[in-house]
């Protein structure tokens, strides 16, 4: 036989043997014997029921006015539909109508992206929260909360904004 033709069939053979090691590992990794696979199903469920628990976590009023201005400062640089109906009643009789929220909202757009809130202040009732911020342009944003994301805004700009 010539020399190549020996090294074409070793080569075959020996990539024979490596995919047929390599479908060997792969099967038993993805296929396991012995039912293992039953077992490795059980304890997903398992850790499922297991992890599905409540854990109560203390926020911070700070934290919480925080995440409250953040949350309605987003709504109004990007959807302002959905800001204008956490306004109060009263907030939206002073705006007149959408329209006119979102012309302000043009209007007064590189400030309100620069807006943060730099005081704060609560207020609490029987049944309501009201949570005070102040920005560093003197506008203030009253978030008044039923319950935790429940609430609604007033606003008071200040009149150099």
């Amino acid at each position: 036989m010539q020399p190549n033709l020996i090294k074409q069939i070793l080569v075959c053979i020996l990539l024979v043997i490596v995919v047929g090691v390599s479908v060997f590992i792969i099967k038993d990794h993805f296929f396991p014997l012995n039912n293992e696979k039953a077992d490795v199903f059980d304890n997903i469920v398992k850790d499922k029921y297991k992890n599905n628990e409540f854990q109560l976590i203390n926020v911070s009023t700070e934290v919480l006015m925080q995440r409250y201005f953040n949350n309605f400062k987003g709504k109004m640089l990007n959807d302002t539909h959905e800001a204008y109906k956490l306004l109060s009643e009263d907030t939206k009789n002073i705006f007149g109508s959408y329209e006119q929220f979102e012309q302000f909202i043009n209007t007064h757009v590189d400030k309100l992206s620069l807006s943060r809130c730099t005081s704060y202040s609560l207020q609490q009732n029987k049944d309501v929260k009201r949570y005070i911020i102040l920005d560093q342009y003197g506008n203030q944003y009253i978030f008044s909360a039923i319950a935790v994301l429940n609430y609604n805004v007033d606003i008071n700009y200040s009149s150099n904004f």
